[in-house]
């Protein structure tokens, strides 16, 4: 039996405190708190005197470790895609997500992580 992957947005990973941090710096970066905010909270919680690059260097080795464990559970590049519902023509512009564009997208994904094309970490 294997474990299930990990979804860092689940309620069970931010009862951690590298689960609540990816979570905070993951919100700050979809801007939800401004980063020059993070650092200070961080702080006041934890202990932990970073400051912005810091905890987006976290940020990044936390969602690369995530990534690893979901590879080393079975998760395959094939199974990085959306649901067949999101390629259907909008009703309202007629406009559709193709797969190449996903595949696309997902490489520059991969990329920005600093993953390789398959979508798995360097080391």
């Amino acid at each position: 039996m294997r474990a299930s992957f990990i979804q860092p947005q689940s309620p069970g990973c931010r009862s951690h405190i590298s689960g609540k941090l990816f979570d905070i710096c993951h919100r700050a970066q979809r801007g939800k708190h401004h980063l020059g905010v993070v650092p200070l909270m961080i702080h006041a919680v934890t202990g932990i005197d970073e400051g912005k690059e810091g905890l987006q260097q976290r940020a990044r080795q936390i969602a690369d470790i995530i990534r690893r464990f979901n590879l080393r559970e079975g998760l395959k590049p094939e199974d990085d895609h959306l649901p067949k519902v999101f390629h259907r023509k909008l009703e309202d512009s007629g406009l559709v997500i193709t797969e190449e564009e996903i595949g696309t997208m997902l490489k520059d994904y991969y990329r920005l992580h600093g993953w390789d094309e398959n979508g798995i970490p360097k080391d």
